[in-house]
């Protein structure tokens, strides 16, 4: 709806800290109590398109901490941490 006047109706300011409502969807079905797994070798982990968050992630995962223990001792919020799975995930470098 426009707002009198034909201007444009003012949105609510975005901060940049926000995940939005999509990530927000994906936190509350996201398995926190799930271990994820990095699937393959260390070689191809060095070639692979990532930047340096996800890599932190991969340094974490040792087979026993939990989504929730990456979002705990990584200092990154539980959204960051999700879409950085979701994309390793899709690249095939590991499993949740």
């Amino acid at each position: 709806r426009s707002a009198p006047g034909g201007a444009k109706p003012e949105r609510p300011a975005l901060r940049v800290d926000e995940v939005g409502t999509a990530a927000v969807r994906l936190a509350s079905r996201a398995p926190h109590d799930a271990t994820p797994r990095v699937l393959v070798d260390r070689r191809t982990l060095a070639s692979a398109p990532i930047d340096h968050r996800e890599a932190f992630l991969l340094s974490l995962m040792d087979g026993r901490l939990t989504v929730a223990g990456l979002v705990d001792v990584s200092g990154m919020r539980e959204g960051e941490v999700l879409a950085a799975l979701q994309r390793l995930a899709r690249l095939g470098l590991v499993a949740v």
